[in-house]
């Protein structure tokens, strides 16, 4: 009886505390505003420590309750062809890009290659030779 009677109350709180993907509606630095079911204001958004980020309106965005309180898990990934699994691509959406490869290679902004040893390739602009003596 105990046992039917927890599993129930689990299961309740489970669908008051279900996830939800919403809108960003609002994202200027310090206030984030999403709807989903309702509009929610000041969602603070989780994200790996050592990242910061601040979102655009419009992105489809992850939220759930937490001790009381609608937040974020951060937003929906666009997914990239190019992207092996277990690599890394920072971006913004202005344009500028890391991506972390599984050989080693750091690229930036498609264009710069920095490989496991500290070599640069620029597509022949510029090579780590240029650098010695600095």
């Amino acid at each position: 009886m105990w046992l039917s009677k927890k599993l129930s109350e689990d299961s309740r709180n489970y669908e008051k505390d279900e996830a939800q993907i919403g809108n960003l509606t609002i994202a200027n630095g310090s206030t984030v505003a999403a709807s989903s079911s309702s509009e929610v204001r000041g969602v603070p958004i989780f994200c790996p420590s050592g990242i910061r980020f601040s979102p655009c309106e419009n992105q489809k965005i992850l939220l759930f309750k937490a001790n009381g309180k609608t937040v974020s898990a951060g937003t929906l990934m666009e997914s990239d062809a190019s992207l092996l699994p277990g690599e890394i691509q920072i971006f913004s959406a202005g344009g500028a890009s890391i991506t972390l490869k599984n050989n080693g290679n750091v690229i930036i902004n498609g264009k710069c290659t920095i490989d496991k040893y500290g070599n640069i390739d620029t597509a022949g602009n510029i090579s780590a030779a240029d650098f010695i003596g600095y």
